[in-house]
């Protein structure tokens, strides 16, 4: 269900080109429901969901997503649960990148040195790539490593994202730092047999802050498969175990610890 209670959008408020492109609008939609908005220009309709999926800012009233007030959410957050078309198909699709930029955006990469050398820096400058996967070859001292990182985010004119495989349990690259270690995380199969999800958050914190110092920004896990299968040596202990709810309570906790302490 949405439900906007007296909300209001004001442009420009305080200067001659104040302008209210909202005032006090209450609006309520209940699962299922489809609405055709009419209007003529200038009325107010692309303000409308702009306020709702947050790219604009609204003066007063608030905004509730399934009795949850997204009001003060910002864009990005609310973009996980509420999507919408633009006017000007440019918009919302990188409009100032080439067709090769956007391709690159498209693909993760990694190279198995230790340092960042002149022909990896040639490779990311010619393919732009979204961004660039850790793996143990990179990794040596704590100094060093963060280094690594540092020098890939600093030549790559487009913003990194910066990944690795830290799951725990036989699954954490972490651990082949050579002067510091990381926090030991024991096997997912492990930590879901304690059923605690607020431990699965404090593990998700603990996880987060390790990877932080090293400047990465997105670990790729946990594993929320389901222990199905004995006989699959590939998942086995790196999941939560074989109840269905169990895991997506876990994979969920671990996640929220995960992002509230800044990785994705």
């Amino acid at each position: 269900m949405l439900e906007l209670k007296d909300v209001s959008v004001i442009f420009n408020e305080g200067t001659v080109n104040e302008k209210v492109a909202l005032s006090d609008i209450n609006l309520k939609l209940n699962t299922g429901d489809f609405v055709t908005i009419i209007g003529s220009n200038g009325a107010g309709k692309s303000t409308l969901f702009q306020a709702i999926s947050g790219a604009v800012e609204t003066k007063s009233g608030s905004i509730l997503l399934n009795d949850r007030d997204i009001t003060f959410e910002p864009e990005y957050k609310r973009s996980r649960v509420i999507g919408r078309l633009f006017q000007d198909p440019l918009k919302g699709t990188a409009p100032n990148m080439t067709i090769e930029e956007k391709i690159g955006q498209m693909l993760m990469i990694y190279d198995t040195h230790n340092i960042v050398n002149e022909k990896l820096i040639d490779f990311m400058n010619d393919i732009k790539p979204s961004g660039f996967i850790i793996n143990q070859s990179n990794i040596t001292t704590l100094s060093k490593t963060k280094k690594y990182v540092y020098d890939l985010k600093l030549n790559s004119k487009i913003p990194l994202i910066i990944s690795i495989d830290q799951e725990g349990g036989v699954v954490q690259r972490l651990q082949g730092l050579q002067d510091k270690k990381a926090t030991y995380i024991p096997s997912m199969y492990e930590l879901g047999k304690t059923e605690d999800t607020n431990l699965a958050y404090q593990v998700g914190k603990v996880m987060a802050e390790d990877m932080r110092v090293l400047g990465i920004n997105v670990v790729n896990g946990p594993v929320c498969d389901i222990f199905s299968n004995p006989n699959n040596k590939v998942i086995g202990t790196r999941s939560f175990g074989s109840d269905k709810n169990l895991v997506a309570s876990m994979c969920t906790s671990l996640g929220k610890g995960l992002e509230d302490n800044g990785i994705i």
